[in-house]
């Protein structure tokens, strides 16, 4: 796979350009010689193990894409030792450079930020009704994420069907951070809902601009109007609200589950303690959701704060691309020898020690921005205000799941009050430092 260059022959396609590699193989755009037409053609890794896997998802993908707005596979074969198969090459999305630049959703982000909420409405209905198909016809796609997003003839469809398998029993798959808790977790195998799960996460990526980790977090710069089709659909796929009967058999397996694991520790703490001397909790987690109930009200900023919130939101902008800028700048820096020599000693990065080396530089200089400006009173205001606010939602969750009422929450209560005393004090330092400001330049 790694003598393949661009210019090559593969059977009757002439490999145009080497678009990416990874663990599962590499990607060309290339032509059929034959018929003229352009492609994207995959030569599979070597790993007995990785083909395997994908060979047996092509077989059921190839059966199933035709005659839908799926992507298509043209060809599967074999040719100078490798196997490799043809499907529908993404859009250009760098045309006018006279580059090809394949049109994914995570390139687009890349290029253009965030996408508007206009624009990724149709994108993401696009990709819901191609998911459904999948799941109609019997298998899941296992791997939805930004990157795995093609534009194709300006049409959405998902891409990269490596880990598509049968809907039942299906194991855990796909990238850590587009999986559902619940899988994760082992509560259940891989299901239909995971696939939701992750387009909804990739729809939340796409509007925010944010990880998706930072779910549900929005950004304060972002209109709720607009966007409110867009965060309505990525919230139903997320959070599951399909009530069909097979979602209420599994949430009710989840929740036996939970109360077994929580009854479990209950009765663990029981049996060791002195049954003379057992304490009873301070705060369960109805007394401790009913005490943060009234600083909901608290954390909406006051008429002075509102004065001066555009000025905070535009200092915190310019800190984040200061601080964008320190890694940037840092990551495109010119590379000794030396300097590579060193990073060739990573056996992590032995086949790229530069971008090793490129990389490990952006993260220092991102983590020495976050030491310097770790006491600045802006970026404290508006992470003690995220902390909170996720907190809250936390506790709202906690409270809808049986088998935790006697679970004591006076540490989450002592550390709530904590961070929310330590926010009032950032506010007035706020106050003071800009109070006097009129409007925003």
């Amino acid at each position: 796979m790694a003598d393949h260059r661009s210019g090559d022959r593969l059977g009757n396609y002439r490999l145009l350009l080497h678009c990416g590699t990874g663990a599962y193989g590499s990607v060309f755009l290339a032509r059929d010689v034959v018929s003229g037409r352009e492609c994207a053609l995959k030569i599979l890794s070597e790993q007995t193990d990785f083909r395997e896997r994908e060979r047996n998802g092509l077989r059921q993908y190839q059966a199933i894409c035709r005659q839908s707005s799926l992507m298509q596979i043209y060809h599967i074969g074999e040719a100078d030792g490798v196997f490799y198969y043809t499907m529908d090459a993404a859009d250009n999305l760098s045309a006018d450079s006279g580059q090809y630049e394949a049109d994914t959703l995570q390139n687009r982000m890349e290029k253009y930020g965030r996408i508007k909420a206009s624009e990724l409405l149709e994108t993401a209905l696009q990709l819901e009704e191609c998911i459904k198909t999948l799941h109609r016809r019997g298998v899941l796609h296992r791997d939805i994420k930004p990157a795995n997003i093609l534009f194709v003839n300006g049409r959405a469809m998902p891409g990269d069907i490596g880990l598509v398998t049968e809907k039942e029993g299906a194991s855990l798959a796909g990238t850590a951070a587009f999986v559902s808790p619940q899988t994760a977790a082992g509560l259940r195998s891989f299901c239909r809902e995971d696939d939701f799960y992750a387009l909804g996460k990739t729809v939340y990526c796409a509007l925010t601009g944010n990880p998706p980790e930072k779910y549900p977090s929005f950004p304060e710069d972002l209109d709720l109007t607009e966007c409110k089709k867009v965060i309505a659909l990525y919230n139903r796929w997320i959070r599951g609200s399909e009530n069909t009967p097979s979602r209420r058999k599994k949430y009710w397996y989840s929740v036996i589950l939970i109360a077994v694991f929580f009854s479990t520790i209950a009765v663990g703490r029981f049996l060791s303690l002195d049954r003379s001397a057992v304490p009873e909790p301070v705060v369960d987690i109805h007394a401790y959701k009913d005490k943060t109930v009234p600083y909901c009200a608290l954390l909406v900023p006051d008429e002075k704060l509102q004065k001066i919130l555009p000025v905070l939101r535009q200092e915190k902008k310019r800190l984040s691309i200061d601080r964008m800028q320190a890694g940037t700048t840092a990551f495109q820096k010119a590379i000794s020898k030396e300097e590579l020599a060193e990073a060739e000693k990573n056996p992590d990065w032995v086949s790229d020690p530069e971008s090793f080396l490129r990389i490990r530089r952006k993260d220092d200089a991102i983590a020495a921005f976050d030491r310097e400006h770790q006491n600045d009173p802006v970026l404290q205001y508006f992470a003690a205000l995220d902390w909170l606010n996720e907190e809250l939602r936390r506790i709202t969750a906690l409270a809808q799941i049986p088998g935790i009422e006697n679970t004591d929450f006076s540490a989450d209560w002592a550390e709530f009050q904590k961070r929310f005393s330590e926010f009032e004090k950032i506010k007035r330092v706020l106050l003071k430092k800009y109070g006097s400001v009129r409007k925003v330049d």
